[in-house]
C-alpha cells in the first residue's frame, strides 16, 4: 500500500478544503496536517477520510469537536493543541488505535469518560487547560480530574501522567458502567 500524506500548514485556510473528500486521489489519505490556519469548523464531509492515521489541527480556531470524529478508527495520532475546544465528544472512545492525543492549551475542564476505552494511548498531553477539580462528583459522561492529576498535568510529566490519567478514567468508567447497570435492574 502506498503512503499518502498532505501538509497544508500556514496556508491561511479558514475551512477544510472540500477537494479532500471530493477528489478520489485523497480518499486513501493517511496523514493530514492542517496546522497554523484559521479553521473553525470540521465539516461532516471530512468524515469520509477513513484511512487517516495522523490528523494534526494544531493552532486553528476550532471550538467544537464533532461527534463523527469517532469514525476515524484508524487514527493513531490526533493533535488539537492551541485551539479553543471546551468539551470533547464521547465518540473519542471509539478511537481504539489512538496512541498520541494532544489537546494542550485549549479550554477543557473535563474529559469524556469514554476516553478510558482508548487502551493504546501512550501520550496524553492535557496541559494548559481549565481543569476543574473532581470532588467526588457523581458518575457522569464528562469527568473532572482529581487535584493530584491536575497538578501533574500542569507539571508536564507526560508519560507518568498519561498512565495516571488513563487509570483514573478507567476506574471512573468501570464505576459508571456499574451504576448504569444498577439503574437498569
Amino acid at each position: 500500500k502506498s503512503f499518502l500524506a498532505l501538509h497544508w500548514e500556514h496556508k491561511e485556510l479558514d475551512s477544510v478544503p472540500s477537494n479532500l473528500w471530493q477528489h478520489p486521489q485523497y480518499h486513501g489519505l493517511d496523514v493530514l496536517y492542517l496546522d497554523n490556519n484559521y479553521i473553525g469548523v470540521l465539516p461532516q464531509e471530512m468524515s469520509a477520510l477513513k484511512s487517516l492515521s495522523i490528523l494534526s489541527l494544531c493552532q486553528n480556531r476550532i471550538s467544537v469537536l464533532p461527534e463523527w470524529i469517532g469514525t476515524f478508527t484508524d487514527l493513531q495520532t490526533f493533535v488539537l493543541a492551541f485551539n479553543s475546544i471546551s468539551e470533547l465528544p464521547m465518540s473519542l472512545g471509539e478511537l481504539n488505535k489512538l496512541k498520541i492525543f494532544n489537546v494542550f492549551s485549549n479550554a477543557l475542564d473535563k474529559l469524556p469518560i469514554s476516553l478510558a476505552k482508548c487502551v493504546c494511548i501512550e501520550q496524553l498531553n492535557l496541559g494548559r487547560n481549565c481543569w476543574k477539580e473532581n470532588r467526588g462528583d457523581p458518575p457522569s459522561m464528562q469527568v473532572a480530574l482529581p487535584r493530584a492529576l491536575i497538578d501533574g498535568v500542569k507539571s508536564g510529566k507526560l508519560k507518568a501522567n498519561t498512565d495516571e490519567v488513563m487509570q483514573f478514567l478507567r476506574e471512573r468508567f468501570e464505576f459508571f458502567e456499574a451504576e448504569v447497570e444498577e439503574h437498569r435492574r
